[in-house]
C-alpha cells in the first residue's frame, strides 16, 4: 500500500515538472527581451550625456578674437575645432578651418569709386545695436591699443588728456592721439560662446 502511494506521488511530482517546463522555456525570451532593451536605454543615456557634455564645453570654451587695423586682418578662434581668418585687401578673403578641412572664399574686387554728388541720406538705427553693446559688456579685453587722429585739429587736442588717463599698461590698455592721420587698431579679446546666444536672445526678446 506504502508502495502505492509513493510511485502515485512520484507520478504527481513528475507531471508538475512538465507542466512548469513549458512556462519557464516561455519566459526565457521575455527575459531576453528586457535585458535588450534596459541595455539600448542606457547607451540613449550615454550617447546623450556624451553629446550634452561635448555642448557644453564648446559653450564654455572663449572664442579668441584677434584684429589688427594695420594688417587688416580679423582672426576667430575656438581651440581646435573652428578658425576663421578674414583679410581685407583688394578683395575680402576668408579662410575658415573646421576639424582640420580648410575652406578659402574670394569675394569680388571693390569698384572704382566714381565721383558723384553725395546724396544726404536719413540716418536709421543701427540694427542689433543692443546686440552689439552686450558682446561688448562681455568680452574680456586681453589687449587694446589705440593710435588715431580724428583728422579735426581741436578735437585732437581735446582727446589728448583723455587718451592719457584711459592709458593703463598694468592692463594692457594703450591709447594715443596723433596729428599725422595715422589710424591704429589692436584688439585681442575673448568671449564664451553662451554669452553671445544670450546677447542673441536679448536681443530678440526687446524687438
Amino acid at each position: 500500500m506504502t508502495l502505492i502511494i509513493e510511485q502515485q506521488a512520484n507520478a504527481l511530482m513528475f507531471i508538475t515538472v512538465l507542466d512548469d517546463l513549458p512556462h519557464t522555456q516561455s519566459a526565457s525570451p521575455k527575459i531576453t527581451l528586457v535585458n535588450n532593451q534596459k541595455a539600448v536605454f542606457w547607451v540613449v543615456i550615454i550617447v546623450l550625456s556624451v553629446i550634452l557634455m561635448l555642448v557644453l564645453w564648446i559653450l564654455m570654451v572663449p572664442l579668441m578674437i584677434d584684429l589688427d587695423s594695420e594688417s587688416r586682418t580679423l582672426r576667430l578662434g575656438h581651440t581646435f575645432l573652428f578658425s576663421m581668418i578674414i583679410a581685407v585687401e583688394d578683395r575680402i578673403r576668408v579662410t575658415i578651418r573646421i576639424l582640420g578641412f580648410q575652406l578659402k572664399t574670394e569675394g569680388r574686387k571693390k569698384p572704382e569709386k566714381k565721383n558723384e554728388k553725395k546724396r544726404k541720406k536719413r540716418k536709421s538705427p543701427v540694427p542689433g545695436r543692443t546686440f552689439l553693446k552686450e558682446i561688448w559688456r562681455s568680452m574680456i579685453i586681453r589687449k587694446l591699443h589705440m593710435d588715431i587722429d580724428t583728422d579735426d585739429f581741436v578735437l585732437n587736442a581735446r582727446l589728448v588728456p583723455l587718451a592719457y588717463f584711459l592709458t593703463n599698461r598694468e592692463w594692457n590698455r594703450y591709447f594715443n592721439i596723433n596729428f599725422q592721420g595715422r589710424v591704429l587698431i589692436q584688439l585681442i579679446a575673448e568671449i564664451r560662446l553662451y554669452m553671445i546666444l544670450r546677447a542673441f536672445i536679448k536681443n530678440l526678446l526687446k524687438r
